[in-house]
Parts: C-alpha cells; structure tokens; sequence
C-alpha cells in the first residue's frame, strides 16, 4: 500500500519515489498539465466484450480519465508499454515521449455519468485486456493488458465490472442493441421451445419490449419480458419468462442499457 500511495505522489506532482509495484519506473518528468482526453466519436467498436472498466466515482462522462494512471502492457507482466497519464500518454522505451491522449471505442453505460472501456477478457490473476483507443494501424492496435492491483494508482480510482454482474445488479430492463429478431426459450437450450419472440417495433424503435435479466449461466439469461417497455409511464399489456442467449464469443454481451423518457 505505501508503494501505491509515494507511486501516485510521484505521478501526480512529479516527486522522486524509491519503491514502485512491480518494479514499475513512473514516466518521466516534465509531466503535462493534466487534461480531458479528446474523444474520437467516429470509431465505434463492434464488441462489446465480457464488461468494461469504468470510474468508481459518478463523474461526468469523460471527465473522469483527467485523474486516471496505469500502466499498459502488450502481454500479462514484463514492462508496461506506455501509460495512461492524466490525460496523457507515455511511451516507455528509450527517451520516452508524451503525446495527448484521445480515446475511443467507448461505451455509454448509465445516463449523465461516466463512460466506459470495453473489456475483452479478464483472468482470475487480475489480468484483464481492454480498449482504450481507436486503432492506429500498423503502430497501434488500441488494446493493451492491464492490471487490477493498478486501478487506484491516480487521484481517479476504477472498477472493473462483468456484463453479468452489471445487468443482474441493475433492477431495470433492458433490451437486445441490435434489430434481429431473438428468441425467449422455455429453458437454456436452442432446441428447447420457443416461448416467445423479441423484436423491435415495425419503423424499427427499441422500446417494444422490456427485457429484465434474473440469472444467468455462462452465455443464457433467465429473463421476465415485458410489452412494451415499462418506461414512461407506459402501462405493460403482457409478460413472459424464459431464456435468451445474451451473449457470443464474437461480440460478448447483445444487450444494451436502460432507456429514459
């Protein structure tokens, strides 16, 4: 713990520190004012992933990343890479360099708060993969391994959240992003029957149905369904239980948020 706290002093206003986890060597000084990151709202990704790393805090939008360092590695261990600095990005190798950070590929998860980074894979070690840029082909894929033992580093603390555990502990419904139509099945099984099907509204409005997510096993959701989404003041006409597939291997979770009047 006192290696995390002298490593944040030293990141935040450019102070010498002896000791750093893992050996880590913080990014050189002078350091950049800290900023908010310009954001590429060109670039969308079409993975959603196993969940996303957000601000533990209720900042706003993309506010958040002025106050967030951590380190980047291509690989679990070894030497990061680069670093996520206050707005800023430091790339480690010989001499160093700082360049503006600008993010991408983010995700809008709750209304008036903060946005997110798709997560791709996160290991029981504390490994996870994520997003934090659009790709910059051939140099830079935007993707890179991080750490949880490294989410409270900068004066911005983070959470890594599970798409799981983000709709089970919601209490709202939500509904599948896409214009597909999916089936609810009497039981986590695509040959069992069919108890009813979801689709958008005929010019192809989500708000048809309301989708509210009581468990889930690996890629199936137990879910209570109801029409029309129960938002607005809109009465519900009739609802149904059973299980969807909510997420694939390919593009992690189907689902998207709450919607707002």
């Amino acid at each position: 713990m006192a290696a995390l706290f002298f490593l944040t002093l030293a990141l935040c206003f450019g102070q010498a520190t002896p000791s750093l986890p893992d050996s880590l060597s913080a990014p050189a000084s002078p350091r950049p004012r800290p900023r908010v990151p310009a954001v590429n709202r060109v670039w969308h990704d079409s993975s959603r992933g196993v969940g996303y790393l957000t601000s533990v805090e209720n900042l706003d939008a993309f506010a958040w990343l002025r106050g967030v360092i951590l380190p980047l590695y291509r690989a679990p261990g070894g030497q990061p890479f680069a670093w996520l600095s206050r707005g800023w990005m430091y790339h480690t190798g010989p001499g160093g360099a700082w360049s503006p950070y600008t993010i991408g590929g983010w995700l809008g998860i709750v209304y008036d708060g903060p946005i997110a980074l798709t997560v791709y894979e996160s290991r029981s070690d504390g490994w996870f993969r994520f997003r934090y840029s659009a790709p910059a082909p051939p140099v830079d894929e935007g993707v890179a391994w991080a750490h949880t033992s490294h989410l409270a580093l900068g004066p911005t603390a983070m959470r890594l959240v599970s798409w799981e555990s983000h709709y089970l502990s919601a209490d709202r419904p939500t509904y599948f992003i896409d214009s597909e139509r999916h089936a609810v099945y009497v039981s986590p099984d695509s040959s069992s029957e069919v108890v009813a099907w979801l689709e958008r509204a005929p010019r192809g409005e989500v708000g048809a149905y309301g989708v509210l997510p009581l468990e889930a096993r690996g890629p199936w959701m137990r879910v209570r369904v109801q029409w029309p989404y129960p938002v607005c003041g809109r009465a519900v006409q009739r609802t149904a239980e059973g299980w969807i597939r909510w997420t694939t291997p390919g593009r992690g979770s189907q689902l998207g948020g709450g919607m707002i009047c």
